[in-house]
């Protein structure tokens, strides 16, 4: 499909259609006033014009409105014709918009804008930021809707190709090893955030990927910030990664993967944990481990809506925080990880968790939540 629509001169998009069963050649559903005239010196040939609210006239030339919140771009698998094409002609619900990697242009006016910036760094950047790209693009594609949900990474799986050829990485469920502990840094967002979804975050109902992949569950996902911090410290060592791809799909769908990772674990109370479970995520409840002052700075976020059994876990045996990064930002310091719940049974030797969530924490004096904590070696499944 990649090549397909890269090497198509043009790419066509019926972004009036509410499916793949309606024709993109509608009537406009546009009121104008017609002003008759007829010409002094050419008799017989009369004609009209047509005034239209200039208030009307700036809703029918928007972008946004017209070919952006439409229900074409909160499709999965739209999304790689909107990215590997050249060239696009938008067929919106009342105008017409041209987007090419450079600039945007709409039928009525002169206007000249730029694509998004997700678009232009993919288009022009990918080379030299490599992977820092990535997110962007998780965070456009993460919330749209699929018919099947085990499309989720095939339908992703061509611009997966495209990176794999740019950078020579390698591609483990939705996230590369080469930034493997950036991209374990996602987080669930809501709905009102993204306009590229209408979907509730939730656990999928099936196995689609491991727990530690922003794949494992349907709803939009983003990063603290489009492009990793300039000051980003590792505190984790990665032992081993690896993801079993279904038979001919080494960039899509997995069968099953695993994360070993060696750094410091923090095992937090089932008390404490069943308030954060409940929403109870206010200062006063992260004072404990975070500190009274940094308590006010410091979020956690649970993905999705855990089933039973996990819900069961963290309330009999708690949540466990593993330290991945520290970084600046305006100023300070933030630490930054995820909330784990024990995944072990009887035959496991190591440590084995699911990945439930992930925290953020200004690093303070008081801030000694991992201070005594040693590196130990963990299984995320």
């Amino acid at each position: 499909m990649r090549r397909i629509f890269g090497s198509a001169a043009i790419t066509l998009v019926a972004a009036s259609s509410q499916s793949m069963h309606d024709g993109f050649l509608q009537r406009r559903k546009v009121e104008l006033l017609p002003i008759p005239f007829s010409p002094s010196r050419h008799p017989g040939k009369d004609g009209c014009y047509y005034l239209q609210d200039q208030r009307v006239a700036g809703y029918l030339s928007d972008y946004k409105k017209n070919a952006v919140d439409v229900e074409w771009n909160r499709r999965g698998w739209t999304f790689q014709e909107n990215m590997a094409s050249q060239c696009l002609l938008y067929f919106g619900p009342v105008m017409t918009h041209y987007r090419c990697q450079m600039e945007i242009r709409t039928e009525n006016t002169q206007e000249v804008r730029k694509p998004a910036a997700f678009v232009l760094s993919w288009s022009f950047d990918l080379k030299s930021r490599g992977v820092d790209v990535w997110s962007g693009v998780v965070e456009h594609y993460s919330g749209r809707r699929l018919t099947y949900m085990s499309d989720k990474l095939i339908a992703l799986s061509s611009l997966a190709h495209d990176m794999k050829e740019k950078i020579n990485g390698n591609y483990l469920a939705g996230i590369w090893k080469e930034d493997l502990v950036w991209g374990l840094l996602w987080e669930c967002s809501s709905i009102d955030m993204n306009i590229y979804s209408d979907i509730a975050p939730s656990r999928c109902k099936i196995y689609r990927a491991p727990s530690w992949s922003w794949a494992a569950g349907d709803g939009a996902v983003k990063w603290y910030s489009r492009r990793k911090p300039k000051y980003f410290r590792e505190e984790v060592v990665v032992k081993d990664v690896k993801t079993t791809a279904v038979e001919g799909s080494s960039l899509g769908a997995v069968t099953d993967g695993i994360l070993i990772l060696a750094g410091k674990l923090q095992h937090i109370e089932p008390a404490t944990a069943q308030i954060w479970l409940d929403g109870g995520s206010k200062p006063e409840s992260l004072s404990k481990p975070f500190g009274d002052y940094a308590a006010s700075y410091s979020q956690i976020s649970f993905d999705w809506n855990s089933p039973p059994d996990v819900i069961n876990s963290i309330c009999i045996e708690g949540i466990w925080l593993l330290l991945l990064a520290t970084f600046d930002v305006g100023g300070g310091k933030l630490i930054s990880g995820l909330l784990l719940s024990s995944a072990n049974d009887k035959e496991q030797s190591l440590r084995t968790f699911r990945r439930v969530g992930m925290f953020r924490a200004y690093q303070t004096p008081d801030t000694s939540i991992f201070q005594d904590c040693l590196n130990e070696k963990v299984v995320i499944i």
